[in-house]
């Protein structure tokens, strides 16, 4: 940020560039029918989808849900922007895939590449995010939640055969 700064201060006309922001927003492309898993990391899905625990999670989250086409829609943002290079599958220093949020519907940790809003966030270049769906609040007895979470993801102690679960740092 400080090197950004520095070169706005030596060219200040580098503040009249238009916002190159973009909005992905593919609402057209929303299913009709939603797919129980679709938040679900696709490298992880199937591993998922075998556990019966994992099974009464998702159902449980999407009952809670008060607008299910909403969440789906964020969802369609987010698979928009893997379409047009503006986010990647995020991984970690060596190069391995973070792998999926710790909790369901354990959604894929995402890099941004490019500037891009989702979900009404805007992310930049660099940043790490996944889209937490917090269907299980109903356990507090707090309404259904979903944001884009935007941290530090560290890798944890793989939870399915194969992958690992990312946990933010705040």
């Amino acid at each position: 940020m400080l090197y950004l700064f520095g070169q706005l201060t030596a060219m200040p006309n580098l503040l009249d560039v238009p916002d190159r922001t973009r909005v992905a927003s593919l609402v057209a492309q929303v299913p009709v029918k939603i797919d129980p898993w679709c938040l679900t990391d696709p490298y992880q899905r199937t591993t998922w989808q075998l556990l019966a625990s994992a099974r009464i999670a998702i159902e449980k989250m999407w009952a809670t849900d008060t607008c299910p086409m909403a969440t789906v829609r964020v969802q369609a943002q987010i698979h928009a922007a893997l379409r047009n290079g503006a986010v990647i599958f995020a991984a970690d220093r060596a190069g391995e895939r973070l792998g999926s949020f710790y909790r369901c519907p354990w959604p894929a940790i995402y890099e941004v590449r490019k500037p891009v809003t989702i979900g009404g966030t805007k992310l930049l270049p660099i940043q790490h995010f996944t889209y937490d769906v917090v269907g299980e609040a109903h356990v507090d007895r707090k309404p259904f939640a979903r944001r884009i979470v935007v941290s530090l993801f560290a890798s944890a102690d793989p939870v399915v055969s194969g992958g690992t679960a990312g946990r933010h740092q705040n």
